[in-house]
């Protein structure tokens, strides 16, 4: 007889705390939509002549027809005994919330989930191999892609128990075993380790089933499966494929457009190019409608954000934005890694650099792919690349975190095979380059020069993902006028050279991730220069220098508080000032008016102790001054 059971163990066993499920808790919808879109696109049958269609619909259970919740509570009721005996105070409200919706009389709310046209969760029901056992019984076994619905990762199907209240799913599917049909019903439960119900001296482990008895648990079969998840699956879909159901589920109607959103933001490709379709709600939204869905998702995403990653949308937005109004497209084939289809907005409304990465068949993989985050040299632009199957996405599938959300050269070990994987990615790097060098470099002939769009855009910190620095500083804007590179005025030597200055910034920033200028010193341990009131009748030295490297970054939520930051390499006392990049028409006539010893003034005295990086604190009498691009000179001062 089936009903609900925890193994018995002897060794130690888990508490109330799951990684992978709090892993999705934070942002809980958005991690559900794409773990099970993901896999069922996965598990797409290639007899199929329709695309993989999933369904999300809620529905209301008769607590009669759910017998089996009668021994999901003997368990529930053991675990509160032992949260309450470890005072744990997470777990214990936690059972307390759940056996007082046990033992309730209601109807049951139950997110269903459903897709057809996969191949279900196929594989056998009494080994440790295939998707059936990989999502169903184990605990953390991945089987990877193309393997059956909804199983690809171990780590994902965690995300369905982060959105019931009772931390328990059921899993019905139906597939071909053994060339035959194969209808198969089975529920999960995680829990924490706990003293058995029928025997008080045996402890459990934390993974308990709905099932037959047996080792492993055998799923219930064909004409055992209860009529309530037989009614629900047939309302939505037909033929092969599976159904998730979320009983006591934390979803609610008012989720329903951030699904769509969601839906929208991850996979668009895979619907514009017929390989997806997806209900929500009762709404179809396919090929011949995505455009309108996304058009409303970007209306309304401002009111719709519960359970989702907005910042993760809004920037998935501007990828579709891509390919709706790219400037140009293309297909190109790769030798040993396959096709990719490209395309690339360049305009005035985009103020990024971003290469989004999809594969086959359609999902958005990541925003920032390994060795594409930061280019120099290159105007704002959007590129939406999409990976075609062959050798290429095979290699990118090696690369894939669990979470489907990067790609990772340490998930392939440096054996021979590794270094394959590897060097197909190098090379799709260094097409991507090739490409953006080609549509999007800045020409010297155009109206915003290298080194001003470079600062503009803060790309001071070359193609390195080991650069955390996260400060990249205030808004600047920059006028339709053609920008003049800073010149050294006129009688004064320039002795770093003119083209070091901020014209001649080469990309190269330590930020505060550690990492070393051109002459060697490091950001780390900066210490602030000494700063006093300047004149401006001071008599100059000889030498004048561009500030090189210079950032201005916001230090204040408030006022004009500003911070400093450049390289200068010669020890003297020197005078700095500010100019808005092609503001000035006259080299004695700086722009921008500082505060000091509550004066205003346009230079600040300091004293280079230390060649390096340079750094300290100003007060602009406009706050509004750091909208503009900046450049800086500094004076040195006679003895």
């Amino acid at each position: 007889m089936a009903k609900w059971d925890f193994p018995v163990t002897r060794g130690a066993t888990d508490g109330f705390s799951n990684g992978a499920i709090d892993t999705f808790s934070g942002r809980r919808l958005s991690s559900l939509v794409r773990e099970i879109i993901q896999n069922s696109l996965d598990a797409w049958d290639p007899k199929a002549k329709d695309p993989v269609t999933v369904h999300f619909s809620l529905e209301n259970i008769k607590r009669e027809q759910l017998t089996d919740l009668h021994s999901l509570k003997r368990h529930f009721e053991s675990c509160l005994e032992i949260a309450e005996d470890q005072e744990v105070n997470k777990a214990i409200d936690f059972f307390k919330s759940g056996l007082e919706k046990l033992n309730s009389d209601t109807d049951v709310p139950m997110l269903v989930i459903s897709d057809s046209n996969t191949v279900g969760l196929s594989g056998p029901t009494d080994r440790e191999k295939g998707p059936w056992y990989a999502l169903v019984v184990s605990n953390g076994l991945s089987q990877k892609l193309g393997d059956g619905s909804l199983g690809s990762y171990g780590h994902g199907s965690k995300a369905p128990f982060s959105m019931t209240n009772i931390r328990s799913v059921y899993y019905f599917t139906k597939t071909i075993n053994n060339g035959k049909e194969e209808s198969r019903f089975q529920g999960k439960s995680i829990l924490q380790g706990h003293r058995h119900p029928d025997n008080k001296k045996s402890r459990t482990e934390a993974v308990g089933f709905y099932s037959e008895a047996g080792d492993p648990p055998s799923p219930l079969l064909n004409d055992e499966i209860p009529n309530w998840a037989k009614r629900a699956r047939s309302n939505h879909s037909d033929g092969n494929g599976t159904t998730l159901f979320i009983p006591f589920t934390e979803f609610n109607e008012g989720l329903f457009p951030e699904t769509k959103i969601t839906v929208i933001a991850n996979f668009y490709s895979a619907i514009k190019t017929g390989n997806l379709r997806v209900e929500v709600d009762g709404e179809l939204i396919d090929l011949n409608n995505v455009d309108a869905h996304y058009q409303w998702c970007v209306e309304n995403l401002e009111h719709e954000q519960d359970e989702i990653d907005v910042d993760y949308v809004k920037a998935a937005f501007k990828s579709i934005d891509a390919i709706i109004n790219c400037t140009s497209s293309g297909v190109e084939d790769l030798p040993e890694f396959g096709k990719i289809h490209w395309h690339l907005k360049l305009s005035d409304d985009v103020a990024t650099k971003a290469v989004s990465v999809a594969r086959h068949p359609g999902m958005l993989i990541t925003r920032k792919p390994h060795l594409l985050k930061r280019f120099a040299s290159l105007k704002p632009f959007e590129m939406y690349v999409y990976v075609a199957k062959g050798d290429g996405y095979n290699a990118l599938t090696q690369l894939e975190n669990p979470a489907h959300d990067n790609f990772e050269f340490d998930r392939v070990s440096s054996t021979t095979g590794g270094k394959k994987v590897k060097g197909k990615y190098l090379r799709f790097v260094e097409k991507i380059k090739e490409l953006l060098k080609e549509h999007a470099e800045i020409h010297s002939d155009e109206e915003v020069l290298v080194t001003e769009l470079a600062q503009l855009m803060f790309d001071l910190g070359g193609d390195s993902d080991n650069n955390k620095n996260k400060d990249r500083g205030n808004r600047l804007l920059v006028s339709s006028a053609p920008i003049k590179t800073p010149r050294a005025p006129k009688g004064t030597t320039a002795a770093q050279g003119q083209q070091d200055g901020l014209g001649g910034n080469k990309g190269e920033n330590p930020g505060k991730g550690g990492g070393k200028n051109p002459r060697g010193s490091t950001s780390n341990g900066l210490k602030p220069s000494k700063v006093g009131g300047g004149r401006d009748n001071v008599k100059g030295g000889q030498v004048k220098l561009a500030a090189e490297k210079l950032r201005v970054v916001s230090s204040a939520s408030t006022g004009g508080f500003m911070k400093l930051f450049f390289d200068c390499h010669r020890l003297g006392d020197y005078e700095v000032s500010l100019n808005k990049v092609g503001e000035s028409e006259s080299d004695n006539d700086p722009v921008i008016l500082i505060n000091s010893d509550g004066k205003k003034v346009s230079k600040l005295k300091f004293k280079v102790e230390n060649p390096g990086r340079q750094s300290f604190s100003v007060n602009f009498s406009n706050n509004e001054e750091k909208d503009f691009v900046l450049e800086g000179w500094l004076d040195e001062v006679s003895q």
